[in-house]
C-alpha cells in the first residue's frame, strides 16, 4: 500500500480501517463505504471525496442511509479521518485509515467453493453445481450460475435447488463470503468461510 494519493490523477483508491471497513474511491471522487466485522450488516454509505494539493488531504462528505450525512476530512499521510470537523475540531476520528493505491491484482475465478456443508464446482468458468457434504449429503445437487466482475470484485448469479427453489448468489472471494438473495448488509442469508480455490 502507498501512503500518498498525489498527483491527484490517481483514479482508484481504497482506504481500509481494519476493524470497521473499508471505502472504495472510484474515479477519483466517488466513494463507497462498506462494512466489515461485526459492522457487515449495516447499508452500504455512499459520497463525495475532493483531493487538495495544498493541504494535502481530502475534504467531502458520506450519507449512511441508517444515519446521517457527515462531513469529512482525511489526512492520507496521517491515516486519519476527521468527522463532522477537523483536526481539534471533532471528537469523531476514525485512525489507521490506510489509503492504498496500487492496483489490485486480477481476481482469481474460482473453480471450486468449499463451504462446510457444500462443494461448489465452476465448470467453464461459468456453469456452477453444488454438491452438498455432511449432514445434507442426502439432498440433491444444485445448478446454477456465476459470472465474474473485477471491478467489484464478486462473482454474481444464481443456484437452483430442485427441493427448494432458486437463488440469487453474490460472491466475494478474497471475503470468502456468499450473500444469498442480496448483497453486503441487505440479507441475513450468508454464508461465512467459503474457499475459493483457483
Amino acid at each position: 500500500y502507498s501512503t500518498q494519493l498525489y498527483p491527484p490523477r490517481v483514479r482508484e483508491a481504497v482506504v481500509s480501517t481494519q476493524s470497521t471497513g473499508e471505502i472504495e474511491v472510484i474515479n477519483d471522487q466517488t466513494l463507497q463505504l462498506i462494512w466489515v466485522g461485526s459492522n457487515q450488516n449495516r447499508p452500504k454509505a455512499t459520497g463525495e471525496i475532493h483531493w487538495d494539493d495544498t493541504t494535502r488531504s481530502g475534504t467531502g462528505y458520506v450519507t449512511f442511509p441508517d444515519d446521517k450525512t457527515y462531513k469529512i476530512k482525511y489526512y492520507p499521510e496521517q491515516g486519519t479521518i476527521y468527522w463532522d470537523g477537523d483536526k481539534g475540531t471533532t471528537n469523531i476520528i476514525w485512525q489507521n485509515a490506510i489509503c492504498g493505491t496500487e492496483p489490485k491484482p486480477e481476481l482469481k475465478h474460482c473453480k471450486t467453493i468449499s463451504y462446510e456443508h457444500a462443494e461448489i464446482e465452476v465448470i467453464n468458468d461459468q456453469t456452477l453445481q453444488l454438491i452438498w457434504v455432511g449432514s445434507n449429503q442426502n439432498r440433491p445437487k444444485a445448478t446454477g450460475e456465476i459470472h465474474w466482475d473485477d471491478t467489484t470484485r464478486s462473482g454474481t448469479g444464481y443456484v437452483t435447488f430442485p427441493d427448494d427453489k432458486t437463488y440469487k448468489i453474490k460472491y466475494y472471494p478474497e471475503q470468502g463470503t456468499i450473500y444469498w438473495d442480496g448483497d453486503k448488509g441487505t440479507t441475513s442469508h450468508v454464508w461465512q468461510d467459503a474457499v475459493c480455490e483457483a
